[in-house]
């Protein structure tokens, strides 16, 4: 069964979209849990990344200074991504 046929998926996206949202952290929360340069506004985003596909809660992205590509998990309000993981993807088949 791949991604796309798991009828739960959108339930668990759902889930942990809420779970994030409802208890939204600072920025110093994240950078002490993902690590200081592992955590972006929407403006350092918008100048470090590509955005090929959204997925709440994560986006799919290029990161502009070498080209890989990679998952970004991200929260509403206050806006932060954080949690940058490379992943090598088909920017045609985003998750």
């Amino acid at each position: 069964m791949t991604k796309e046929q798991d009828p739960y998926a959108p339930q668990l996206r759902n889930l942990i979209a809420t779970a994030i949202n409802s208890f939204p952290k600072t920025r110093q929360y994240l950078q002490k849990k993902y690590g200081c340069d592992n955590v972006w506004s929407m403006e350092e985003f918008a100048k470090d990344f590509i955005l090929l596909k959204i997925v709440e809660p994560c986006v799919a992205v290029r990161r502009r200074s070498d080209g890989q590509t990679g998952v970004l998990m991200f929260q509403q309000k206050p806006r932060f991504y954080f949690d940058f993981q490379p992943a090598d993807f088909n920017p045609k088949e985003t998750p």
